[in-house]
């Protein structure tokens, strides 16, 4: 029998049965499906613990009834005493302790049905039974959800380390590739993870924080498997294995099953504990130390980010090392057009109608093969790139674009000159993170750029500077895409002049 057919049967609560089957008086067995099956031994045992306990037989005597080392007989002639003081309050339970000694002197025999007539419903629903013999059921479910939350940006910490320092993905890597894979990632971390974890320990750090713990309903630790089948129950009916929108929804449902005080699916084969103070500092404390966990986890998942960002090649590179830092840098920012024109939404046959041209190992441009280009445009060209070389070391680098009176519209070179400065700056033995983040480098020079505005800048003993200089154009947006180029101005003669250039400094 299931106990849910117990709770309709006996008409008592399922924190009831689960707190006698901890003290030991019941030992449902096991379904395939590990479920409890309650045998017609463990009812009766049941029915008389809600009678015994109706009457107000403290749980000793009843261990020792149900264990057959105290008579039914004798316990409640031991119990008649007890009543005794409390006689007027109790003489129903008197009475009726009285008739079992004379008509049921064993606990085989006894017709419990009987004596809860006996009794009536006003005596029933005070028994101690339905408020002190029961497992309390933590609800807590903002607790239980922060928890959780933090167990995850864990896993999803390691998952950014894996694809930002193992595969070198950026933040602009196909985003619905990157959100499957993050997917699966979750539901595999989680399942290797919390099993071991809550086996082993009976909480996870997101638990332990916040004073949570998980036991079988022994009170002792779970086995593995029981741990892995109640993970397997929060990804599927908490989480909805994670699939968008459709996880909110089941997140919902747990929130107000929770709410109302239920049972959670995968709660039947373990009991949550809640670790209460009574002291208010106790619970300020476990709040910032939560705030504070979550902040060095964003914090190493930020850097962790930055560090892929770093360049392949570091310390004194030469011309070849510096196109393979450019190049992966184009790749890890997800630069897919030519840096002499806007990036627009345009596609050719559902691709993108351009994409973006890569360093040769001599520093010159070169098209993929596969992938389709702009045809000729009236853009200002891409420039060539001039190095300069010390014993086959690189120590500099500069281009220039110029357009004199020509019927050109010129992009923005910042992508260009923001990807050089990374692979270069960010190559230097001298470099770090913590004095400027390459996140950083590359929005500043690419908003200069983006404004035709010229600037300069010295990090990690590179100068670095950009000159622009420009007449007769209009600033004009981009009809498809984002950002703004220079159009020539009509009846006036255009001017353009860019100059970039970054080498060691002066005083090196």
């Amino acid at each position: 029998m299931t106990v849910k057919e117990i709770e309709e049967r006996l008409d008592i609560s399922r924190a009831n049965i689960r707190f006698y089957e901890t003290e030991g008086l019941i030992h449902p067995s096991r379904k395939p499906n590990g479920y409890r099956d309650y045998s017609e031994e463990d009812i009766r045992t049941l029915e008389l613990i809600r009678l015994l306990r109706a009457l107000h037989v403290g749980l000793g005597e009843i261990r020792g009834i149900v264990s057959g080392e105290v008579s039914l007989s004798d316990a409640l002639l031991a119990h008649m005493k007890h009543l005794e003081h409390e006689k007027e309050d109790m003489s129903a339970c008197l009475e009726i302790c009285r008739q079992i000694c004379v008509d049921a002197p064993s606990r085989d025999s006894i017709d419990t049905g009987r004596y809860f007539h006996m009794l009536g419903p006003s005596k029933l629903a005070g028994s101690p039974e339905l408020t002190e013999d029961a497992v309390e059921k933590v609800n807590a479910p903002f607790r239980r959800f922060f928890a959780r939350l933090f167990d995850l940006n864990l896993y999803m910490l390691a998952w950014n380390a894996v694809i930002s320092l193992i595969f070198h993905l950026g933040s602009s890597d196909p985003g619905v590739i990157r959100a499957v894979l993050s997917i699966l990632f979750q539901i595999v971390s989680v399942v290797l993870a919390e099993p071991v974890l809550l086996s082993l320990t009976g909480t996870t750090p997101g638990k332990w924080i916040l004073g949570l713990k998980v036991t079988a309903p022994s009170g002792g630790k779970l086995s593995y498997k029981s741990a892995r089948e109640r993970t397997w129950g929060v990804i599927r009916y908490g989480y909805g294995f994670f699939l968008p929108v459709y996880d909110l929804i089941c997140q919902y449902h747990s929130y107000r099953t929770c709410r109302n005080s239920e049972y959670l699916p995968w709660e039947d084969r373990s009991v949550l504990l809640l670790k209460v103070s009574g002291k208010a500092s106790a619970g300020r404390l476990r709040t910032a130390c939560y705030i504070g966990c979550m902040t060095l986890v964003a914090a190493a998942d930020f850097l962790i980010g930055q560090s892929a960002a770093l360049p392949p090649y570091r310390g004194d590179i030469t011309v070849e090392e510096f196109t393979e830092n450019f190049n992966h840098a184009q790749s890890f920012y997800g630069v897919d057009h030519q840096l002499n024109l806007p990036e627009t939404g345009l596609t050719n046959g559902g691709m993108p109608a351009d994409s973006a041209l890569f360093l040769k190992e001599d520093g010159t441009w070169e098209k993929v093969q596969g992938r389709s280009y702009m045809g000729a445009k009236p853009y200002a060209s891409l420039p060539e790139l001039e190095f300069t070389e010390e014993n086959g070391i690189m120590t500099g680098m500069e281009f220039s674009v110029s357009c004199s009176g020509e019927d050109l519209t010129v992009s923005s070179y910042g992508d260009l000159m923001a990807l050089s400065a990374i692979s270069f700056v960010c190559a230097r033995d001298t470099y770090s993170l913590f004095s400027v983040l390459p996140e950083r480098l590359y929005r500043e020079i690419t908003r200069n750029g983006d404004d035709f505005s010229g600037f300069s800048l010295s990090e990690a003993g590179i100068d670095i500077s950009c000159c622009i200089e420009f007449s007769g154009y209009n600033i004009t947006p981009v009809r498809y895409g984002t950002g703004d180029v220079l159009v020539p101005a009509y009846g006036e003669t255009p001017e353009f002049h860019l100059t970039f250039t970054m080498g060691k400094e002066k005083s090196e």
